[in-house]
């Protein structure tokens, strides 16, 4: 990571939101409220992928206003040189702090899309064979700032002792792999950089309180950490 996280980035909260009979408007205010609960926290970073295509890019300006960072999860194509420019020039005004792409990733292409993102870090999105595709990139010198990776296995979390519908069900890992069952410490453990936490309308009252667990978790397991290279 070429960023030294705080505690609150590490956990991207994942909005698995409807929007019901009004359309986009009424899951735009739910995206708005829900970033304003946590802008409240810190920067903790809220992930938008269909959403983007509901509401607009401008959604990205009004979770920035709330105080959060944001994750567009378009999983930006670079094999389509024509979609990566038209996905980029649109959300280039809005500096979302992240972004994913998919598709043949390519050095030359990397370095198209951060002359026209230069703000925004760049993660590639999972693969079904994650070591190899990792391994891959890494001999291609291809350089990112992250990787997402999907645990489909993952374990729901454990928030002291209470079972919640929620599950962190992806990890941010940079150079390193997670399979099996996952919570948030484990994550950390293991070499992630970030967890995600996935919030449906039923969670969507109780998030903020979900991930200020989820961050006393995260910080037991880097203390942890720092304890053991101490010794």
């Amino acid at each position: 990571m070429s960023k030294k996280l705080g505690l609150a980035e590490r956990v991207v909260v994942f909005p698995r939101l409807t929007s019901g009979p009004g359309g986009a408007g009424p899951l735009q205010d739910k995206l708005l409220r829900l970033s304003k609960s946590l802008g409240a926290i810190g920067k903790v970073v809220v992930a938008v992928n269909y959403q983007l295509k509901g509401c607009g890019f401008g959604l990205i300006d009004g979770l920035h206003n709330h105080g959060v960072e944001v994750l567009a999860d378009l999983k930006i194509n670079l094999s389509n040189s024509a979609e990566m420019l038209l996905e980029a020039d649109l959300l280039a005004p809005y500096e979302p702090e992240m972004v994913t792409i998919a598709g043949q990733v390519e050095d030359f292409a990397i370095k198209g899309l951060r002359e026209l993102l230069p703000l925004s870090q760049i993660f590639a999105s999972g693969s079904n064979d994650q070591k190899l595709w990792i391994s891959t990139l890494t001999a291609m010198q291809v350089k990112l700032d992250g990787f997402v990776s999907l645990a489909p296995d993952a374990d729901i979390s454990r928030f002291q002792g209470q079972r919640r519908q929620v599950y962190p069900d992806f990890e941010f890992v940079v150079g390193a792999s997670l399979s099996g069952p996952s919570t948030p410490s484990r994550m950390i453990r293991t070499g992630a950089d970030r967890v995600v936490l996935a919030i449906s309308d039923k969670e969507l009252a109780s998030a903020a309180n979900m991930v200020e667990k989820a961050m006393i978790e995260i910080e037991r397991s880097l203390a942890t950490e720092e304890a053991v290279e101490t010794i």
